[in-house]
This record gives structure tokens, sequence and C-alpha cells, in this order.
């Protein structure tokens, strides 16, 4: 029950702040279901979808959820507000009770005899489908396609390895609307009475429409946003398609009840751009990534990595500022930690992929450096591949485009020591490519890669938590 009262203050508190700065209410707001979140805050997610459409639970002699009831609109005091879930993976497979309770609510709420002022869910649902059956839709199945709000995978689908490689493949993709396709020809599958994990495009388009917030769970508290790569990849995916679908670019907030005393709902580009001064740009953050050698290095390169993710999901969530600040700090060492050479004496991968994640960055037009530091970046990482070959990860292995933006920055500057450098960087490249052994493809070995990718960074409880292969 606590956490019914957690998330009700959250959502008050919400709609209030919106109320006052846009003379409304919002429309309709977005949740990603994650399991595990609910396993640690005891349920605040659900207590917000549940609340924000005016129903309350009904808990059963056990305390536990069994049913649920609308609030009375003179008891609300507000509109209901709609809602779509992007409930996947596993929160279907470890929580389906919970998912058909929602369902349950969802379409309790749209068959209120109600105003579409005071109901916004009764009002979306009429309208989607008016869609459905000019889409084409059986009048039958537009009906119960019209009162579901959560989709996700098709059932017995653990997410999609296909794209998360290639978000982190950066070679592969021209643009955010190639990243955005691929993702929605995975999560367009309805999960409502009447229709369980079944295609459904149509009614996903139809019910996204109108998203103005996106809102997901931060309950874990030895993570944060920039060390978490699942808030850019899932929330921000999801607000991404938001924009992909409807032109419209959603808020992206954390409802962060990590402490429950303390909970409140957070700009998720204010928390990050508050992680890079607590982590990234933090002196002490960074000597105690030092103490810890190999591990700390790879950390570093990690948020690096996570910054890139945030900046092709959430444009403008990474400033220019702090993009030249990563370079000041750990290729041009202004903390005066001796920072390259820890890097090269503990792990030179991971400064080398930093330095690839910065020359991504900035070849696909999302940060625009002076020519100085594009050529300082460019020669770091042509030294680190020089040096100790290319690290093979899934942004840099097989890279073509980057290696030929490394090349062309090399070729425009004068010296024999740039001209060297380029012959040794070639070199190292062309040897790699020649003597790199074809791997046995097998449907066993695929499989393990694609249920555990980046096993190096992701604890076994991360890989539970995350599925790093599936939107949760």
């Amino acid at each position: 029950m606590i956490s019914w009262e957690v998330g009700k203050q959250l959502i008050d508190e919400l709609l209030a702040s919106r109320l006052e700065k846009n003379g409304r209410y919002p429309n309709k707001i977005a949740f990603t279901l994650n399991s595990f979140a609910t396993f640690q805050d005891y349920g605040v997610m659900e207590a917000q979808i549940l609340y924000l459409m005016g129903v309350r639970p009904v808990w059963d002699e056990k305390n536990i959820v069994a049913n649920v009831e609308l609030i009375p609109l003179d008891e609300l005091e507000r509109p209901r507000i709609d809602v779509f879930i992007a409930g996947l993976s596993y929160y279907r497979d470890m929580l389906p009770t919970r998912m058909r309770l929602i369902d349950r609510a969802v379409r309790l709420v749209a068959a209120a005899d109600e105003s579409d002022d005071d109901n916004y869910v009764r009002r979306d649902s009429k309208i989607a489908e008016s869609k459905l059956i000019q889409k084409g839709v059986a009048p039958e199945l537009a009906k119960i396609q019209s009162t579901a709000r959560i989709f996700g995978y098709p059932l017995g689908q653990q997410g999609s390895a296909g794209y998360y490689y290639l978000v982190e493949r950066s070679g592969e993709w021209d643009s955010r609307e190639q990243l955005m396709e691929t993702y929605l020809s995975h999560v367009r599958n309805v999960y409502t009475e009447g229709a369980w994990g079944e295609p459904a495009a149509d009614a996903y388009n139809a019910h996204i429409d109108g998203t103005e917030i996106v809102l997901r769970s931060w309950s874990d508290r030895t993570r944060s946003p920039l060390s978490n790569k699942y808030d850019w990849y899932i929330g921000g995916s999801l607000a991404a398609a938001v924009k992909h679908l409807t032109g419209n670019e959603p808020e992206f907030l954390l409802s962060d009840v990590r402490d429950p005393n303390k909970a409140s709902i957070v700009s998720s580009e204010d928390a990050l751009r508050q992680d890079f001064r607590v982590r990234l740009f933090n002196r002490k953050w960074i000597e105690g990534m030092m103490k810890e050698g190999y591990a700390g290095a790879d950390q570093v390169a990690v948020h690096v990595s996570n910054a890139m993710g945030w900046t092709i999901m959430r444009p403008g969530s990474v400033g220019d500022d702090y993009w030249q600040e990563i370079v000041d700090t750990y290729i041009r060492d202004k903390k005066n930690l001796n920072i390259r050479e820890w890097f090269e004496s503990e792990n030179p991968f991971a400064y080398q992929e930093m330095n690839e994640v910065l020359l991504e960055t900035i070849r696909k037009g999302y940060w625009e450096p002076d020519q100085e530091t594009i050529r300082e970046i460019a020669r770091e990482y042509a030294r680190s591949v020089a040096r100790h070959g290319e690290g093979g990860g899934l942004r840099g292995g097989g890279n073509e485009k980057l290696e030929s933006f490394v090349k062309d920055i090399l070729g425009g500057i004068d010296g024999e020591e740039i001209k060297t450098l380029l012959v040794n960087y070639q070199a190292r490249v062309l040897e790699q490519t020649e003597v790199a052994p074809e791997s046995p493809s097998t449907e066993s070995d695929s499989a393990v890669v694609a249920a555990h990718p980046e096993q190096s960074r992701d604890s076994p409880q991360e890989l539970a938590q995350n599925d790093t292969t599936s939107v949760q």
C-alpha cells in the first residue's frame, strides 16, 4: 500500500506542475514496464499507471492486489489521463497477472459512461477504433484493439538482438529513422484480452499518438542515467519511437524512487547532466576508477559510450561542452592525472574505444568540434590501433566508415610523423582484416551471444534484470 501512496504522490505532483506550466493536463503518458523495478519498489510504476487513469487497486485478505475499481470523478477531481505501455519481455513472462490487471483497468476506464473531457482513455479509444476501421481492420478486432494500451514483442520472443547490436554498430546505419524502423518491426504486438501477443502495428501507431511524456522508473541505487545503458536504450527508444511516429518530441522523465521517502520525478536530461559532474568529470570518481585498474578503465569507456547512446536517442541531451570536456579530461589530461599513461598500462582498448566513440559522434554529425580537436582524437585512435590492433568491439569492429573517416582526417595533416602513422594504421587494419579467422557459426553460439551481448560489462544480475536483447 505504501507503493500506491508513493505512486499517487508522484502523479499528483507531475500533473499539478504540468497544469501550472501548460494550463492543461497531459493527454497521454507512456511507460516502460520493468519487472525488476517492480521487485524493488513493490509496484510504484503500476500504481502510477492505475492512478493516472483514475483506478485504484483492490487488495484481498492477503494484501495482494486482486482487482481494480474506478475512482469516482468527484473524488479524483481531474480527468482520467490516457496511457501507453511498453510492457515487454521479462515483465510479460515474470508478471503476467500484473500485466492482465493493467489491461483490465484500461478496459474498465474505457467502458465508463463519462464525457470525453473527463475521460481521455474513453475518448482516445473511440478515436483509435475509428482509425483502425479506416485502416481496414475488421470492426470486431478494431473494438478489441481500441481499448488496448500494452504492446511488446511476440509471445516467446525475448527481444531483438538485431536492434540492440544495430544501435551499437553505428557504422551500419545512417539515421535515427533506420533505427526506429528496426525497433518498430519487433515491438508492435498487442497485449489485451482477446488479442494477447498478436501483431497490431496499426493499433500501436494509433495509441502512441498523443503521447507527451515517457516515464521510466529509477529504483536501482547502484545505477544512474550515465552508467546504465538501459535508460537511453529502453526509455530512449520509446521516446524516439514517439517522435518518429508522431513528429512530436515527448518529455523523458524518471520516477526517482531509490529512496521512497524522497521520491520525486526528475527530467532524464537533468539527471544525466548531473551524472556527468558526479562521475565522468569528477576527479575523485576518476581516481577511484584508476585504483580499479582494468575494470576502472572499462567503466570510463562504458560511460562515454552511454553518452553517445543518449545523443542518438535524445538529441541535445549531451551538449557540445560535455563532449569537449571528455576530450579535455581524458585525452588532454586537464586534471594532471597521467590518465593516458594509466589507460596504456591498464587497458589500452578502453582508451581506444573512448576515442572511437568520439570519432563516431563527430562522423555522424552529433558533435562538431574544431578541426584541431578532430585531428587530435583521430591521431590518438590511430596510434592505439597501430600499436595494439583494433579492439573488435561492436562499434569499431569492421566499421569501414570509421576507417575511411580516420584515413581522410590523417591524410589532411602535413608532416612525416602523421604520414608514418597513417601507413602504420592502414597496415594494422589490413593485417587484421586479412588474418581474422572465420569463426564457425552455429545456432547454439548465436543464441549465447544474443542472450548475453557485452558479457564483460554486464553482471549476472544486470543480464537478468535488463535482458540486454529486449526492452523491458
